[in-house]
């Protein structure tokens, strides 16, 4: 896994991805606000009706203060989500988990006390306000964890509503959403809370229900045991995008789609959209003034890629399926060319080192003579004999790591053998290692 991160872009994470590639939606070459994964929107994470809001009881017009700063109109009120910051770098190192993965992690902070627009929404006479905030990414295996926390340690309350608002690329197409434990719509009239209803119905996500059109809905969500909540969002590769959030510090999910703009958001909220626009005292999170105290947010987003499923064959369907074991059936080129590399990245790093350098090869050269295969290029025999013989030894126990050795040899040998039509001992080693990962059942002896 991988992420760039723009810290004086308003800390966003600007691409994610594995080795298939991104999930992030950000335009190539260009730096925005409204892109990637932004840092968690301070002090309001959305949308707010004109431009006036509730603060400490008092109402407070933004576009008096807000210096410099666009507040675009439209029908869907003020689009601004929170202030936009210039995080400081703190620290990047490397971490591990408990289980000894080893992951980068990347903490960024912001003295609010600096920013004058901070100062003219919360500053209150003689009172100052000030906070510290400070923002943790974690990348251990397919997982973003993001920490997020804020000290006051100013002299007035700062109310906070926040959220985290991934832009995920859908190309356009449709989407599925799951919301397991989601109990409640939330109805919303010019952005502020009117009312609730069960999540039944055309709402009720507990199963994956695909999304083809614009939608814009929040849901109150239950927690487990461990008041964790995980909504999926799969993409139309069958891409799974989970997302994990604590239901004492984000209370809701909101689902937000857009085919005309190519993203799709499960999004968490810490409390109601336009709890900043009440005409009281916010219901959003107070944070009291306390400089030994750290108000603390955390989410975990993970992506998980669709495994490649072998065509299975069930007993007695071998003699007419392949007539002809000596054979490659053509059905199983396009799956080698499809999965090969997907196989290899399963096990590369569980072969020692030692046998890639007894045949004298290294995972980057293993990579790339995969790479010329998947293209249609043909390997050396000796380059290509070396290769296999790297994973050979691994190929004959039952374990997980055996059986992708049997399916990653035969991707090898089906793309090599399509140079060599009549060699049969190609053909008959391919079906071997198919049966021997469980993929083809032998009823017959070739």
């Amino acid at each position: 896994m991988t992420a760039e991160i723009l810290p004086t872009v308003s800390g966003t994470v600007r691409s994610w991805g594995d080795n298939q590639g991104g999930i992030l939606l950000y335009p190539p070459g260009k730096y925005t606000f409204t892109r990637g994964i932004p840092a968690p929107f301070f002090p309001f994470g959305g949308r707010i009706v004109g431009t006036k809001v509730m603060i400490n009881c008092e109402v407070r017009d933004l576009e008096q203060f807000l210096d410099n700063v666009q507040m675009r109109m439209n029908g869907e009120g003020n689009p601004l989500h929170g202030l936009q910051f210039s995080w400081k770098v703190e620290s990047a190192t490397v971490t591990q988990d408990p289980t000894g993965r080893k992951g980068a992690t990347v903490t960024l902070t912001y003295d609010a006390d600096t920013n004058p627009i901070f100062h003219k929404m919360f500053d209150q006479g003689d009172k100052k306000a000030s906070a510290k905030l400070r923002l943790t990414y974690t990348i251990i295996g397919d997982e973003l964890t993001i920490k997020y926390s804020i000290k006051n340690d100013g002299q007035t309350d700062i109310p906070n509503y926040t959220n985290i608002h991934p832009w995920i690329n859908t190309d356009g197409k449709p989407v599925k959403v799951s919301l397991p434990t989601a109990t409640k719509r939330i109805i919303y009239k010019n952005h502020v809370r009117v009312g609730d209803e069960p999540a039944t119905g055309q709402y009720d996500f507990k199963t994956p229900k695909k999304i083809d059109v614009a939608y814009e809905e929040v849901f109150e969500v239950e927690g487990d045991a461990n008041h964790k909540a995980t909504s999926t969002l799969i993409l139309p590769d069958g891409t799974e995008i989970q997302t994990t959030q604590d239901v004492r510090q984000f209370k809701y999910v909101k689902v937000w789609i857009n085919p005309d703009l190519k993203v799709a958001s499960l999004q968490p909220l810490s409390d109601n959209i336009g709890s900043f626009t009440k005409t009281k005292e916010p219901t959003c999170d107070i944070i009291r003034p306390d400089k030994d105290q750290d108000r603390e947010w955390e989410v975990k987003m993970k992506i998980i890629r669709p495994k490649p499923e072998m065509l299975r064959l069930e007993a007695g369907e071998l003699p007419s399926r392949y007539p002809n074991l000596d054979v490659i059936s053509p059905e199983l080129v396009p799956w080698a060319s499809e999965n090969v590399l997907f196989y290899f990245e399963a096990v590369r790093d569980r072969i020692p080192e030692r046998e890639y350098e007894l045949y004298g090869r290294t995972k980057e050269s293993v990579a790339d003579l995969i790479g010329r295969l998947v293209s249609g290029k043909e390997a050396g025999v000796d380059e290509f004999e070396r290769t296999a013989n790297v994973f050979e030894p691994y190929r004959y126990g039952s374990d997980e790591s055996s059986i992708t050795c049997n399916r990653l040899l035969a991707a090898m040998f089906i793309l090599q053998g399509e140079h060599k039509p009549g060699d049969m001992s190609i053909a008959r080693y391919v079906n071997e290692c198919l049966i021997r990962s469980g993929d083809i059942k032998q009823n017959s002896q070739p």
